[in-house]
């Protein structure tokens, strides 16, 4: 799918409740989608960035690196990859890892999830699904995004068991965005989640955690010298986004409120 390129690499995380759903616009117009809920609102907002409905439509599975932008060239004797564009890399469990969890009796539908990570030139954001920290442990054993992002959608909206703070440390995102209503009967982010969200997001580091149902969706927009910008809207995640309605994301405009919501956490312990 495709539709008209600016030389940006333009990233939404749409405020859909409890689920996910982004939307990848590569520099040249290639769209990649995670995910859909709320597909009246994705159409939508597809319509408005002018997608129509009779443009193909690919199912991409199975790759490690894909280049939906090309990079790959040949000379006479080799594949010559450009190293200035942009690749998404798909990270799937091992045959290894779903069968030693089936064995242990605990192998859920949250372990086959495939985290992707989207890079260009010195930005980087990691889409981390429903992993579990089983899948985290064996990406680290691996050396898999061993490298630091600028944003990552959390894991598993925010649970303990897909949320460490060693891991978090270690990536260094400047932003991160937590796909979820903690309103909702699931109660993500959890307690374990909240704490070291609350703990992570700080004004003197320039850390902004941010929960879609509070900060509703967001857009990333990252320039070629790797410089981006971050902004959210005001939709609702059943309403339509009005892309009119826009403004940079900031510590001080942030909606989600950590404090407030550790609080309630903390308190549910005893009630």
């Amino acid at each position: 799918m495709s539709i008209q390129g600016d030389g940006n690499l333009i990233i939404y995380v749409l405020n859909v409740g409890q689920a996910d759903t982004s939307l990848i616009i590569t520099p040249k117009g290639h769209l990649v989608i995670i995910d859909v809920v709320q597909p009246a609102k994705v159409i939508d907002l597809l319509t408005k960035l002018g997608l129509h409905e009779n443009d193909e439509i690919d199912f991409i599975s199975g790759y490690s690196r894909m280049y939906p932008d090309g990079a790959l060239s040949t000379n006479q004797t080799d594949f010559i990859i450009d190293k200035e564009a942009l690749y998404i890399e798909l990270l799937g469990p091992p045959n290894s890892l779903l069968s030693q969890l089936e064995r242990d009796k605990k192998l859920d539908t949250n372990h086959l999830s495939i985290i992707s990570g989207v890079h260009w030139n010195k930005f980087s954001m990691v889409f981390a699904a429903d992993a579990q920290m089983e899948n985290w442990a064996y990406f680290d054993s691996e050396g898999m995004f061993s490298k630091k992002c600028k944003v990552l959608r959390s894991a598993h909206h925010g649970s303990g068991n897909g949320t460490q703070w060693e891991r978090l440390d270690r990536l260094d995102p400047k932003c991160v965005i937590i796909s979820s209503n903690p309103e909702s009967t699931h109660g993500l982010p959890d307690l374990i989640g909240t704490s070291i969200f609350s703990k992570y997001e700080t004004k003197s580091g320039g850390k902004i955690v941010a929960v879609t149902s509070a900060t509703k969706s967001i857009r990333i927009i990252v320039k070629k010298s790797g410089n981006y910008k971050i902004e959210h809207f005001e939709d609702q995640h059943d309403k339509k986004i009005d892309l009119s309605k826009n403004q940079k994301l900031t510590w001080d405009n942030n909606a989600t409120n950590w404090q407030a919501l550790l609080e309630k956490r903390t308190n549910n312990l005893y009630h």
